[in-house]
């Protein structure tokens, strides 16, 4: 049964990734980097405002998302006959309930929820790419995704569970957290040298200009991030960590280059020739960061990695 006058799931997400974007620049690293500058004036009344902007953007993207995911289940329920795929929707709806939860309760015990149901989320669709053909995604991208996700979220466990307990987190949550980082890094670049590029080699003929604009954002971004490494490595460390949970432990030019792989292989999924499932889900993926901490921030990974992985999820972008 369609409802008249419902937006569709791909509307809301388009309007969606326009929202998280700009709720990653302001929200989580403009008022950082608010912190280190010595504003007065008019140009403080200017930061404040930036800063309030931030918030406004952070309660509007946990909005979206909560549209987004009752779209998709929505959609998905109309989509599926089969009771066994039904059943598959209960890690999305178990995922947004317990989101919503923590608006009115602060428990670590919701977050372990949370984080129980979105590493539940993450072994079910590693386990359905494995053995559906359909979804066409490379097993090193998957493998990739598995273990960043999966070892940011021992490191997540081991602390809450630290804290809950009144003890010191062992020493391996800690060695967990630095291999996740580094493959976080490896998934940008993998994404970029094992997606983007062959299909670049393969359209070359066609569309030879094609790969100039993502290049260019890329480099800049990349070039842009060097020089403020460059020039004040601390507060860059600092920035990083707080807004996707980098603590820049390895060599900075692999983030250098990973930023670089990122921001290309995104735009050319938003803009092609890479499909819009893969630019939406690699930067919902990316926004969401290394470190889940916040209900919005797995709401983000969870839907990056269905918009990857699951081809019913990516079949709702094509309608």
């Amino acid at each position: 049964m369609a409802l008249r006058g419902l937006p569709k799931f791909r509307e809301v997400l388009s309007l969606l990734a326009a929202i998280a974007l700009l709720e990653l620049l302001l929200g989580r690293i403009y008022t950082r980097v608010a912190i280190f500058l010595p504003l007065s004036g008019f140009a403080s009344a200017v930061a404040e405002a930036l800063s309030f902007a931030g918030f406004f953007l952070y309660n509007l993207t946990a909005l979206l998302l909560a549209a987004a995911y009752g779209l998709l289940i929505w959609e998905l329920w109309q989509k599926t006959q089969a009771h066994g795929a039904r059943a598959m929707l209960l890690g999305p709806g178990a995922l947004l309930a317990l989101a919503v939860a923590t608006g009115v309760s602060t428990s670590a015990y919701l977050t372990l929820a949370i984080a129980f149901v979105f590493l539940g989320m993450l072994a079910m669709l590693t386990v359905r790419t494995a053995v559906d053909h359909r979804a066409h995604t490379p097993s090193w991208l998957v493998a990739g995704f598995l273990a960043t996700f999966l070892a940011g979220g021992y490191y997540t466990l081991g602390i809450i569970y630290a804290q809950l307990a009144g003890t010191t987190p062992p020493r391996n949550v800690v060695d967990a957290y630095d291999v996740g980082e580094a493959a976080a890094v490896a998934v940008a670049i993998i994404a970029f040298a094992g997606v983007l590029v062959p299909v670049w080699a393969a359209n070359r003929s066609r569309s030879p200009a094609s790969p100039l604009l993502p290049l260019c954002v890329g480099a800049t971004l990349a070039a842009l991030f060097s020089a403020i490494f460059l020039a004040n490595p601390g507060v860059t460390s600092a920035l990083a960590r707080w807004a996707l949970g980098f603590d820049l432990l390895y060599p900075w030019p692999l983030y250098a280059f990973g930023l670089f792989a990122a921001a290309a292989t995104v735009l050319s999924g938003l803009r092609g020739p890479l499909p819009r499932r893969i630019g939406l889900g690699l930067l919902f993926c990316f926004v969401a960061g290394f470190e889940l901490k916040l209900a919005l921030q797995y709401l983000e990974a969870a839907l990056g990695l269905l918009l990857l992985f699951s081809p019913a999820v990516g079949a709702l972008l094509e309608e």
